[in-house]
């Protein structure tokens, strides 16, 4: 079994809520990690993850559009192979409608593989640029190497 077989990556989206003795309790699981705007390598592969979705209001999970862009840079600039978002990007080419600050914003980076739900896409999967986008709401999608 490979260090990839064991692990889970999950970023949080704007539903998910942990309390602090949650967390806690979450993080002993050697196979859990909470990406939480940070990055994880795992088989040598990178993953990086930006919770919740992109707002300015005082609700939970929210990030706002200047931290996100921060995120964002910060990740590329650690060579993040896998980005793991709770809300993704839009690619109203094929009438895939998520958010449209996120697709500007990737505009000026390429990830070889984004993750993302929180928008429901008819279809699984689409590109944005150069980076493959795998949306997984009210889906799961199996990867096996």
């Amino acid at each position: 079994m490979s260090e990839l077989d064991k692990r889970i990556n999950w970023s949080l989206g704007n539903h998910d809520f942990l309390e602090d003795q949650q967390r806690k309790r979450l993080i002993e699981f050697e196979n859990l990690i909470l990406l939480a705007q940070n990055l994880e390598t795992i088989g040598g592969i990178n993953f990086g993850g930006i919770d919740g979705v992109i707002g300015t209001n005082n609700k939970d999970n929210r990030i706002t559009p200047e931290e996100f862009k921060l995120c964002i840079k910060k990740l590329h600039r650690q060579k993040t192979n896998v980005l793991v978002l709770h809300e993704g990007p839009e690619v109203t080419s094929q009438g895939l409608m998520a958010n449209e600050f996120i697709t500007s914003t990737l505009s000026d980076y390429n990830f070889p593989l984004i993750i993302s739900g929180h928008a429901h896409w008819k279809t699984a999967i689409s590109k944005v640029n150069e980076s493959q986008v795998v949306n997984v709401d009210g889906r799961v999608i199996v990867v096996q190497t």
